[in-house]
């Protein structure tokens, strides 16, 4: 028979060091690993025309995606994400840049979902 206290999974953080942890672990969602899958970005340049790209899906949250792309993007930037394109999975979600850095061969780029 489970009882509450068995059935939580949640980690018992001992209060002197819950700070430690919040500053360690930032995200309230769970991150799914998406082992680099491929998707597809659109985004319009400046001038307004659309481009299109490929990109590497590192992991996503409900509040987020992290990607792995060849080219910067402006923070603030809207990007449209596809995944499974051209099938009958395929879904798309919309996200805004709030990070952007060089990670040695590729740029790892941060979105927060709207």
């Amino acid at each position: 028979m489970h009882t509450a206290s068995t059935l939580n999974t949640q980690p018992k953080i001992p209060v002197d060091n819950v700070k430690s942890y919040l500053n360690h672990e930032r995200r309230a969602e769970v991150r799914i690993c998406m082992d680099r899958e491929a998707v597809i970005l659109r985004w319009n340049e400046t001038n307004g025309q659309e481009q299109t790209d490929e990109a590497s899906c590192i992991d996503l949250s409900r509040g987020g995606v992290l990607l792995a792309h060849s080219k910067p993007f402006e923070l603030g930037d809207t990007l449209k994400i596809t995944f499974n394109a051209n099938s009958m999975l395929q879904s798309t979600i919309t996200g805004v840049v709030c990070r952007c850095n060089w990670s040695g061969s590729e740029y790892s780029v941060a979105l927060q979902l709207i």
